[in-house]
């Protein structure tokens, strides 16, 4: 008798015998795992389905615009480029039209100067209305860097002087008020190193000088004194108004 009868046998109505097999109880275990995982990630990838959601078409669309991103980056970048490239030829083109400017305005300044010299010569070449002899030409007054300081130029000019030289001297004073009396200075007062000035010439002379007018000084008039050692030639005694003369009205 097998020990199976014999279990058999004293079987009692109470009791049963089960088989225990623990290798079979894992695998079903494992089973039942691995049907639970599947269909979650079949729900899930129903779930994206359903909303619209494509992994592959996102992958595609992703990777047009990384590509659609470096274009414009590129793009951006040559456009920078040109920004500056243009930034740069406007600064070149305006300092090219303040340099044509500053010389347009050079040239007319010189071209004024030049037509106001070629009047003077032509005066002095072909002087219709103007007497023979010694003539003051022009006189020019402006003020200097400091106060009281002032620079002049005078012109002597000898018409018709059947190519004789003009010889003599100039003398020079400026009347005005000083502490609330009349005053007049000498040349020698205002300019110490010209006491007196003189000139020898065929056709013009320019004569320039600055003249020191002391503290407080309010100066008038201006006079010129011209001498010439040849009697054929007469003297010039000319005054000037002082503000006249400043502002350009007689030069």
């Amino acid at each position: 008798m097998s020990l199976f009868d014999l279990f058999k046998r004293h079987e009692g109505p109470g009791y049963r015998l089960h088989h225990h097999d623990p290798l079979k109880k894992r695998l079903k275990s494992l089973v039942l795992l691995a049907l639970v995982a599947g269909g979650g990630w079949g729900l899930y990838q129903y779930g994206y389905l359903k909303s619209g959601y494509d992994a592959r078409g996102a992958d595609e669309r992703l990777s047009i615009l990384r590509e659609r991103v470096d274009y414009l980056e590129g793009l951006n970048l040559q456009l920078t480029q040109q920004v500056a490239r243009l930034e740069r030829t406007r600064d070149i083109e305006a300092e090219a039209t303040t340099q044509v400017s500053t010389a347009l305005t050079a040239m007319e300044t010189e071209m004024l100067e030049l037509r106001e010299e070629l009047a003077f010569y032509r005066s002095i070449v072909s002087p219709s209305k103007m007497e023979p002899g010694l003539h003051v030409q022009r006189f020019e007054l402006e003020r200097g860097d400091s106060e009281g300081q002032y620079h002049y130029k005078l012109v002597l000019t000898l018409v018709r002087g059947n190519n004789r030289v003009a010889r003599g001297t100039v003398a020079m004073e400026v009347t005005g008020i000083a502490d609330g009396q009349p005053r007049t200075l000498k040349l020698a007062e205002m300019d110490p190193g010209a006491k007196e000035l003189n000139f020898s010439f065929k056709y013009f002379q320019s004569i320039e000088g600055t003249l020191m007018l002391p503290a407080g000084f309010q100066p008038r008039k201006l006079g010129i004194r011209v001498d010439a050692t040849d009697r054929r030639l007469e003297n010039i005694d000319a005054s000037y108004d002082w503000n006249a003369i400043l502002t350009g009205e007689n030069a």
